[in-house]
């Protein structure tokens, strides 16, 4: 990808686009039965470019605050529950212990 070449709204979009054939392997390693429940989760994204699996983890992932993979602290975890991403968690934030 060059700045030069691609405008930032492609630049986007390829990352994406790169981003959901790694969740497609990801996917593929879960349970059928854990595919099926995610699959089955609310996607608001699906005229973005994001893709149907980042589509449902950017509509119903939790933020897990504090939480970092080396110092880069622009890139923190989140993570899809089953049965929390059916509760409208538009405002909740939680903050774990250690």
């Amino acid at each position: 990808m060059n700045p030069d070449v691609h405008t930032e709204h492609q630049i986007k979009q390829i990352v994406m686009l790169e981003f959901e054939t790694l969740l497609e392997c990801t996917v593929a390693r879960l349970s059928s039965e854990s595919q099926a429940d995610f699959r089955a989760l609310k996607n608001a994204h699906t005229g973005d470019g994001s893709g149907p699996l980042l589509g449902i983890i950017r509509t119903n992932r939790y933020g897990i605050g504090n939480l970092y993979d080396g110092s880069n602290k622009d890139a923190g975890y989140g993570a899809v529950c089953k049965i929390g991403s059916r509760i409208n968690h538009r405002c909740v934030s939680f903050t774990l212990f250690f």
